[in-house]
Parts: C-alpha cells; sequence; structure tokens
C-alpha cells in the first residue's frame, strides 16, 4: 500500500518536473 502511494507522488513530481521544463525551455 505504502509503495504504491510513494510511487504516485514519485510520478506527480516527475510529471510536475516535465511541466515546469517544458514552459522553461519552450523552443525545445
Amino acid at each position: 500500500m505504502y509503495v504504491v502511494i510513494a510511487e504516485g507522488k514519485l510520478l506527480g513530481a516527475e510529471d510536475s518536473l516535465e511541466k515546469a521544463w517544458a514552459l522553461a525551455s519552450p523552443y525545445e
């Protein structure tokens, strides 16, 4: 149960990082 929650948080963090990176470098 805790592993699934941890993985969900990691995936959410990666998603947020990708969105932030896309905003920071729109020309890529």
